[in-house]
């Protein structure tokens, strides 16, 4: 009995882990009791081959979770630890899509200044996307910013607030936070 309850659990855990790579890769069809971890280690490795570094992680991860001797799950685990750009990199890319029309402030201060950033990108990606940008360099909040600016993606209209503000910018994974030069 003790064997079949353990073969049961170890079932619902592949079936639940199945469910859970249909959900990440967006699959209509429904997961069955015949499919395995291969299913999902495919999913991943093609996912990772497509330089899908994000997709693969998620599913690589799953099959790591119902078989941590998976030997070719370590591997490409490995490999995307190495070949993916830093956390940074991702949101900088995402952000460089945004393209801001016109942006004119004058003496404003530099949190109102990212205030008039994010919503002018929500206005440019039709309220889709608003740019996630932290004030940590309390000091610099009441610094005045001056600027004029057309056709300039969101990056670089970043990189030039920092510098009129004199704060640094530091691009995390879900956030691009302005830092005091000392920090």
């Amino acid at each position: 009995m003790k064997t079949t309850v353990h073969g049961s659990l170890v079932h619902l855990k592949r079936i639940l882990l199945l469910m859970s790579a249909a959900l990440l890769t967006g699959a209509s069809t429904p997961v069955t009791a015949g499919d395995d971890l291969n299913q999902i280690f495919e999913q991943g490795r093609t996912a990772f081959y497509r330089g899908d570094y994000e997709t693969a992680q998620r599913l690589l991860t799953l099959v790591q979770e119902g078989d941590p001797r998976h030997g070719p799950t370590r591997a490409l685990l490995a490999q995307i630890k190495l070949a993916a750009p830093p956390d940074g990199e991702f949101l900088k890319k995402k952000y460089s899509a945004i393209v801001l029309q016109k942006v004119e402030m004058e003496e404003v201060t530099l949190q109102d200044c990212l205030q008039g950033l994010i919503i002018i990108s929500k206005n440019a990606t039709a309220g889709k996307l608003a740019p996630n940008l932290i004030l940590q360099a309390k000091d610099k909040a009441d610094t005045k910013v001056t600027m004029n600016l057309s056709n300039i993606p969101l990056p670089e209209a970043i990189d030039y607030v920092a510098r009129l503000s004199g704060t640094k910018v530091k691009w995390e994974k879900h956030a691009v936070v302005f830092l005091g030069v000392a920090d």
